[in-house]
């Protein structure tokens, strides 16, 4: 239970623990989604409440801080426990709304950078009370598939309409997820707690297209310096086994003439000893 007030009056408010999705503390604006309830035997007015949601960018930062330092408390943020993305990723899973921009442009750029990669979008809603339910649904459908990469991406937009990011719940899911994660938020002033937690961000969802996949020509370069430095090795490796080869057969032959020589002086003396033993029985 808690009270929310104004200048002239204050009322109760009952509410389900779980229901409370965002932190909120003393001072800070906030709108009720629920029903009210009048007491006339004791004359008393509360409010049963479903839903809180924090009104004004101030508390909403104010807010957004209190969660931040929380999960980075919990290690959510840390660095050591970030997943490395696949070069060559085959199968993707975008989760993203159909109907952005930053949909059709991440698409756009992955076709022009790289070509057959598999790309399974789930749509999804982006801003909204319903949004952090429909990301989690996403997140827990594409970490059960067989992908290489779960991305989730959306376009700018104002702090408010980017708060579906910032969700404690949309967060966790995504540090839970078995795959490694790529978001980008198309918002430079402000980054959000899902591009916190994820392995790796991209700064805008063209950005992110660009970190997945590289280039094919850049590719095609590389591929051509590798096999010029292969045939350059195999080129000076087949020259070394002529040369040595060469030395060795060289070596034979001066060996060879050697041995001969020394076997026609052998001979010359093995004649001259008969042709003495002859003169001398004569």
């Amino acid at each position: 239970n808690f009270e929310i007030k104004d200048e002239d009056a204050v009322v109760s408010i009952f509410m389900v623990l779980r229901n409370l999705t965002v932190p909120v503390q003393d001072g800070m604006r906030v709108r009720l989604y629920g029903y009210p309830r009048l007491y006339p035997k004791y004359g008393k007015f509360s409010f049963s409440a479903d839903r809180v949601e924090i009104v004004g960018e101030g508390g909403l930062r104010k807010a957004l801080e209190m969660i931040r330092q929380k999960l980075l408390e919990e290690g959510l943020f840390d660095v050591a426990r970030k997943r490395q993305l696949p070069r060559f990723p085959r199968r993707v899973a975008l989760i993203a709304s159909r109907e952005s921009a930053a949909y059709g442009d991440f698409i756009r750029i992955l076709h022009e950078r790289w070509s057959g990669l598999e790309v399974d979008l789930y749509h999804v809603l982006v801003q909204g009370k319903d949004a952090p339910e429909s990301l989690i649904r996403a997140i827990k459908r594409a970490s059960q598939a067989d992908y290489d990469v779960v991305i989730m991406t959306r376009g700018g937009g104002s702090f408010e309409e980017l708060m579906a990011f910032n969700d404690e719940r949309v967060v966790r899911a995504l540090y839970a997820c078995k795959l490694p994660t790529l978001v980008g938020i198309g918002h430079e002033r402000d980054i959000t707690l899902a591009e916190e937690v994820a392995d790796v961000r991209g700064s805008t969802p063209t950005d992110c297209a660009r970190l997945l996949v590289p280039d094919r020509r850049d590719v095609l370069l590389e591929v051509a310096t590798m096999e010029e430095s292969v045939l350059f090795q195999l080129e000076a490796m087949v020259q070394g086994y002529i040369t040595h080869l060469e030395r060795a057969f060289v070596g034979a032959d001066r060996w060879l003439q050697a041995v001969g020589g020394r076997l026609d002086m052998s001979v010359a003396r093995a004649f001259e000893s008969i042709r003495m033993w002859c003169e001398r029985l004569a």
